[in-house]
């Protein structure tokens, strides 16, 4: 079985949101390390290369904050189907004068999942404490991870979160507008 990141499926490199409330870290900590509380509501401002059109050639919005947030044509379609493993916040997204709706996925389905003697380590950004984890290069996950039916991330503080061959052939059905991208592993 194949494992897979995702991205938005507009090349453009203008094409992103970012949080309105940037300064704003209980976000970023809710969704990306499961700290704190849900924030009550979460808002971002669609970059130079959205409009009124384009932010809908998509399902996965691409962002500035690591954060995976995805179309609410994605959330009617999948989110029931994958909510054991990932659960989407509402959000919003502005767009000149106007709001989309959005939905930010929280991951639920935290597991060590990479292969620690194939993965390359970057050891210069590191001052060798055992408190501080080392900046990880090159991920290379396992072949073999329990518990995982369509989307995990890893137990590290460097954000890796990865997508099952099932995942890809639900978002496939459902003609989701998401860009799958094949992951090494052993």
């Amino acid at each position: 079985m194949n494992y897979y990141f995702i991205r938005s499926i507009l090349l453009n490199e203008e094409a992103y949101i970012s949080l309105v409330d940037d300064k704003n870290s209980d976000i970023k900590f809710y969704f990306l390390y499961d700290e704190g509380e849900c924030p009550t509501e979460v808002i971002f401002q669609a970059q130079e290369g959205f409009n009124q059109t384009t932010i809908y050639e998509t399902d996965l919005y691409s962002t500035d904050s690591s954060l995976l947030v995805f179309s609410e044509s994605f959330y009617k379609c999948m989110g029931s189907i994958i909510n054991n493993e990932v659960n989407l916040h509402p959000a919003k997204i502005k767009i000149k004068e106007s709001f989309i709706n959005c939905y930010v996925a929280k991951i639920e389905n935290i597991q060590d999942i990479l292969d620690r003697n194939l993965t390359v380590y970057d050891n210069e950004f590191s001052d060798n404490s055992d408190d501080e984890e080392t900046f990880i290069d090159y991920p290379v996950f396992k072949g073999n991870i329990n518990n995982f039916i369509y989307c995990v991330k890893n137990t590290s503080e460097q954000q890796f979160v990865i997508f099952s061959e099932k995942f890809k052939s639900l978002c496939l059905a459902n003609n989701m507008k998401i860009r799958m991208v094949t992951v090494d592993k052993t």
